[in-house]
């Protein structure tokens, strides 16, 4: 896309929505937000929430409708006009009836299936030809009508699935983005037989006895990052910062640790957002600087702090699988390591 990219994600205004069905839309641009260090902010003659963001050369404008779904045409144009966006150049992130739960799915123009979201859209910019990227949320059970199953949370059998579709939809959104419909497509698509699964994550989580200041310092300077992480670290915090930790600090430059990494989002002191590379045991994907995302979250919790980490972004094959259950025991003992640093004091790696 030349011009700036204009991704709206549907749903309905109100602490009452928040969590339903269909306001999938609105927490995908929560993550974009998050992502790209924006906050989405109230502006002077708009219908929406809207932030202006960067990926890279890409310059995004993020959008919550404040509309009420049905309405959402009406602030999708008055944002393209003002922001001078082709109507090609809309990406729109909602919630699919259509499509079994968590399952993803991108195209462009097409009918709207009953949505009235983007009913009003089509309507208001004159046009069906903008991206979509679709969020399944299942087929209402039994007798139950469409208009009560949207307005309905999902099950705890289904959020797990539903918070990694969240992540995966917004790589989609910047997927097309940066490089169109057809690439996302093949990228996020298995083919109209085999419909993608959701997209795999490391989640783990722990309760550390300290406040969230001192946790926040342990992951987001080299000070804090060597009482638990590893021996050595050099971080940057800001968008495109350094944030390389160094767990052989007698190897070579290049196999020390996670050289290259950078800072790709925060707020202080809530979330941190890096990427990561993959351990010079697995020399097929450390030698193609292949990176996924690990995103860090710190919550007070009485007087300790809860934190939660996931680790996203995988690729698949072997190695891959390999990487994966790899970092399945690593965050373990880093976690394990954080908790122990305010409990019994900071690692002592002259033991290892």
């Amino acid at each position: 896309m030349p011009g700036p990219a204009l991704v709206v994600g549907l749903g309905n205004p109100g602490p009452e929505y928040e969590r339903t069905r269909h306001n999938l839309g609105f927490r995908v641009i929560d993550v974009l937000a998050d992502r790209l260090g924006a906050r989405v902010k109230p502006a002077k003659g708009m219908r929406a929430l809207v932030a202006e963001a960067r990926d890279g050369d890409a310059r995004i404008i993020l959008a919550k409708p404040t509309t009420f779904m049905n309405a959402s045409g009406a602030a999708v144009s008055e944002l393209a006009r003002y922001y001078k966006v082709d109507p090609r150049d809309v990406v729109i992130v909602h919630d699919e009836l259509d499509l079994p739960v968590a399952q993803l799915k991108v195209k462009r123009g097409g009918g709207d299936a009953g949505h009235n979201g983007l009913k009003d859209i089509t309507k208001a910019i004159g046009t069906n030809e903008y991206a979509r990227v679709r969020i399944g949320i299942g087929k209402p059970p039994g007798r139950k009508q469409g208009v009560d199953h949207v307005l309905q949370g999902f099950s705890k059998k289904e959020q797990p699935d539903i918070d990694v579709a969240v992540e995966q939809a917004a790589d989609a959104a910047l997927a097309v983005v940066n490089a169109g419909v057809e690439a996302a497509q093949q990228r996020f698509h298995a083919g109209e037989e085999k419909p993608p699964k959701p997209a795999r994550a490391i989640r783990k989580s722990v309760t550390v006895s300290a406040p969230v200041d001192d946790v926040w310092h342990g992951w987001t300077t080299a000070e804090g990052a060597r009482t638990f992480f590893a021996p050595d670290a050099r971080i940057e915090l800001k968008p495109g910062g350094a944030y390389e930790i160094y767990f052989n600090t007698e190897e070579q430059l290049g196999n020390k640790g996670s050289e290259g990494c950078k800072v790709l989002a925060y707020r202080r002191p809530q979330f941190l957002v890096f990427s990561w590379n993959a351990p010079p045991e697995i020399p097929t994907l450390r030698k193609k600087r292949a990176k996924t995302r690990v995103e860090v979250r710190v919550e007070p919790a009485g007087e300790k702090t809860e934190v939660t980490l996931t680790h996203s972004g995988w690729g698949k094959g072997a190695d891959w699988d390999e990487c994966f259950r790899y970092f399945e025991d690593a965050w373990d003992l880093v976690l394990s390591r954080l908790k122990a640093s305010f409990e019994t004091g900071p690692a002592d790696w002259s033991k290892r």
